[in-house]
């Protein structure tokens, strides 16, 4: 990896700004791995905060590593990660035996991920071919997106976890503790199992909440369920208000 965030003492905020991270064979660095990591630091503190603004990546390979832009592994109780006017494309996790997320990994943390004003184009992991959340280890996180645009990233399916493989296009969770979704547009993502823009295994409690609101789901493509969204969740609220779901699809035959 590139960059790891491993603070020595707590309460560390750490910010990327206005960095290209290209993983793109002859360039500059040219590498292959993960661009951006957190880990526990001495004494075994965390970050407490992490954002990345005007952050660039692409054409990273992250090989058996999941998020090969932003792999956020551990984090301080409640610790926040947040994500603006970034771009991330052309970024894969697929090689690995556990689900990915082609640009970036959430797993590290129980606080608020925020993610606005960010493009993700033409990535592709096992499960979550541009975001996958893991909210079975490290933390159940709440996840926001805001005016941020999802196209024609995949969910490819060749790894081990049964329970979401495959699942979610543009993002996959196999927990959450809430999902808002506003102002968003998802097109032409596609999965090989659920959810060809988004997937949801299961939300944490029946207090929680998915919402989207005034966004877009538009030719998006799944092989099993849910075209456009889909959730196995048995607990939980999930509301759709002023929102357009066109063309989403599964195969006819």
């Amino acid at each position: 990896m590139l960059l790891n965030v491993s603070p020595s003492t707590a309460d560390q905020d750490f910010s990327l700004n206005d960095v290209t991270f290209d993983g793109t064979a002859g360039s500059t660095p040219g590498w292959q791995g993960v661009a951006v990591s957190t880990s526990s630091g001495a004494g075994s503190h965390a970050a407490r905060a992490l954002s990345l603004t005007r952050v660039t990546a692409k054409n990273i390979s992250s090989g058996n590593l999941q998020g090969p832009a932003l792999r956020d592994f551990v984090m301080q109780p409640a610790g926040s990660v947040t994500v603006t006017d970034s771009t991330f494309s052309n970024n894969s996790s697929l090689t690995g035996s556990s689900n990915g997320g082609g640009a970036i990994f959430i797993r590290g943390t129980d606080g608020q991920v925020t993610v606005s004003g960010t493009t993700f184009t033409g990535n592709s992991a096992i499960s979550g071919g541009a975001i996958f959340v893991d909210g079975t280890g490290g933390g159940v996180p709440s996840v926001s997106i805001a005016s941020s645009t999802f196209t024609n990233n995949s969910a490819t399916g060749i790894g081990a976890d049964s329970a979401s493989d495959g699942n979610g296009g543009a993002i996959a969770a196999n927990l959450l503790g809430s999902l808002a979704i506003s102002g968003s547009t998802f097109s032409g993502n596609s999965a090989v199992a659920n959810g060809g823009a988004v997937a949801i295994d299961a939300l944490q409690n029946a207090a929680t909440q998915v919402t989207i609101t005034s966004s877009s789901f538009l030719n998006n493509r799944a092989v099993f369920g849910g075209g456009g969204f889909w959730s196995a969740t048995s607990v939980g609220d999930i509301s759709v208000t002023g929102s357009t779901f066109s063309a989403n699809s599964l195969p006819t035959d």
